[in-house]
């Protein structure tokens, strides 16, 4: 058997577009600041939410250029307690490997995409019903089912949770990401159990985001139904390939692999958590 060839230009292309979608998805609801060097997402209201706080593309080649940007984003996000840089394919390597020296800490995501039929059974649930999150009602239950999704995570990764407020940040940024990211509740005999969001995206590459099923009702095929439902509506608006991400050491990579979602490509972020208290005497 021949060794694998380099990546093809249709997946090369796939995955600029999956970026680009990534991109609108993070700077819907925020301040982007697009300079030279990178693109900078900024929201003043919510600054302890990273996804809302962080650079996107950084470009900083030259040694220059790189104390350039350096400082610009600690102008930027001045009085943050974090910082974090997002690459894609044109990031120098440069870059980030003075990120790297500088003991910024890299986090990896895995990126799948979807471009034929999801590959699972699609009989309904009885007593199972999805619909859109619209009312205040709705975005306090998406908000309680955030915080056991986010109490679970921290606890998985042995990390202390996030406050309360930040969880409530979080939906509240998703809310104004609405409806072009729509998020959908899942309800089984009318108590909700579980939510995922849809986007179409520009390009034909749709989003799919953050799958959350209540841990006692688990392993009924509310998650499937769940993805099974955004898909079609990210593909009812226009998208025809359809992106979610994963985290390289978390279980459900495994489960969008074997429902059709193939791995395209690894993104890299990097990120410093900064002691902002008072010194002592």
């Amino acid at each position: 058997m021949a060794p694998p060839g380099p990546q093809t230009a249709t997946d090369h292309d796939l995955r600029r577009a999956v970026e680009a979608t990534l991109t609108r998805f993070h700077l819907l609801g925020a301040e982007p600041i697009v300079e030279a060097l990178a693109c900078f997402c900024v929201d003043r209201v919510r600054p302890d939410v990273y996804d809302a706080n962080h650079v996107r593309a950084p470009r900083a080649a030259s040694a220059d250029e790189i104390e350039q940007l350096l400082a610009r984003i600690d102008e930027v996000y001045d009085g943050q307690n974090h910082r974090q840089v997002v690459c894609d394919l044109d990031t120098p390597d440069a870059f980030e490997a003075r990120l790297c020296l500088d003991g910024w800490h890299l986090q990896l995501t895995l990126h799948q995409v979807l471009s034929g039929p999801l590959e699972i059974d699609a009989r309904p649930l009885a007593g199972l019903t999805i619909r859109p999150v619209t009312t205040d009602a709705d975005w306090w239950s998406m908000t309680m089912l955030a915080r056991l999704d986010h109490v679970e995570s921290c606890q998985r990764f042995d990390r202390e949770p996030w406050s309360f407020a930040v969880t409530s940040a979080m939906v509240s940024l998703r809310r104004q990401k609405a409806p072009e990211v729509q998020p959908f509740l899942a309800a089984l005999d009318g108590l909700d159990v579980g939510y995922l969001s849809a986007m179409p995206g520009p390009d034909g590459v749709g989003l799919i985001e953050e799958l959350f099923v209540h841990p006692e009702a688990r392993g009924r095929g509310i998650g499937q139904a769940l993805l099974d439902w955004c898909v079609g509506d990210a593909r009812a608006r226009g998208a025809v390939h359809v992106g979610l991400g994963a985290r390289p050491e978390d279980w459900p990579r495994h489960l969008y692999a074997r429902i059709g979602f193939r791995p395209l490509f690894v993104q890299r972020s990097w990120e410093r958590d900064l002691d902002l208290s008072p010194e002592g005497p």
